[in-house]
Formats: C-alpha cells, sequence, structure tokens
C-alpha cells in the first residue's frame, strides 16, 4: 500500500476575510477560519493530502508559492479565467508535466501542475 503523504503550505496574506473570499469565491475550495493554540487563521483544503494554512501573522514556515497538483491543467486554467484569477503565463510544458501560474490577492503564486511522464 503507498503511504499517504501530507502536505502542509503556510501563507502570509494582509486580510484574512479577503483571502478566504478568494479561495472560496474564485477558486471555489473549502476553507474553514480556526484559532489554535499556536495558529491563527484559517485552513484551505485542496485534496486530502494538501492543506494551506493562511495567517495574517507572520509564522517561521511561510511561503509565497504554493504547488497544486490537477489531473486537468487545462480544464482548472479555463474555469479561473472566467473566475477572473490573475495568470502569470498561459499553460506550458515543464520536465515535470503541464503548468501554469496564478496569484492570489497578496501576489502569493500557486502553481498549477499536471504531472505527466514523457
Amino acid at each position: 500500500m503507498k503511504k499517504l503523504t501530507i502536505i502542509h503550505y503556510h501563507v502570509r496574506v494582509s486580510n484574512l476575510l479577503k483571502a478566504i473570499a478568494f479561495f472560496r469565491e474564485q477558486l471555489g475550495l473549502q476553507v474553514e477560519k480556526t484559532s489554535l493554540k499556536h495558529f491563527d487563521g484559517a485552513i484551505v483544503s485542496y485534496s486530502p493530502t494538501l492543506q494551506i494554512f493562511l495567517s495574517e501573522k507572520v509564522y517561521l514556515e511561510q511561503t509565497d508559492e504554493v504547488h497544486l497538483y490537477t489531473e486537468d491543467c487545462l480544464e482548472h486554467y479555463c474555469h479561473l479565467k472566467t473566475k477572473n484569477v490573475t495568470f502569470e503565463n498561459k499553460p506550458h510544458y515543464l520536465p515535470s508535466g503541464l503548468s501554469v501560474v496564478f496569484t492570489d490577492t497578496d501576489g502569493n503564486r500557486y502553481r498549477l501542475l499536471e504531472s505527466r511522464s514523457y
């Protein structure tokens, strides 16, 4: 049996409510506001193995680029364009697959990647 790997990204946002609206309304993802012992913010569930922690506070392990895996990069790209998501580029091929990068309201980068074996 394959091992499940859970990936957590910590992303800083300037306005938590705006960020939650972006993830819910433009990306269509489930977001829950939370207040844990060492974390104040929101949790975005992208898949069973990937969560994005959003916070206005600064934490050590924050990043400004998140990798999101998809089975159909072109479909996601076209759908997100209709939701007025801002893309840095058009879908293009990398050695690891088809990829496109979009940004959130704070300029954090999200790379959609459709893994492919060439």
